[in-house]
């Protein structure tokens, strides 16, 4: 059972949750409500769609279930 939850602690699909913390330490690193949000949403939404695109015209040039374990590691 450790073995699964260790597993699932390195999988790519919980990475996009640690963007929702952000909100809840901006008072810490004394950011506004708005600060966070244009980083957050618009800035991040845009990096997130670049890096989208990059990584898929990457795993166009090689095999498809390589790519995922390339970029799940990386």
């Amino acid at each position: 059972m450790l073995f699964i939850a260790l597993i699932l602690c390195f999988l790519p699909i919980g990475s996009g949750a640690a963007s929702n913390l952000w909100s809840a330490i901006s008072k810490d690193w004394s950011a506004s409500a708005d600060t966070v949000a244009l980083i957050v949403g618009v800035i991040g939404g845009l990096l997130s769609a670049i890096g989208c695109l990059i990584g898929g015209w990457i795993c166009d040039l090689m095999d498809r279930k390589k790519g995922y374990i390339l970029f799940g590691v990386i």
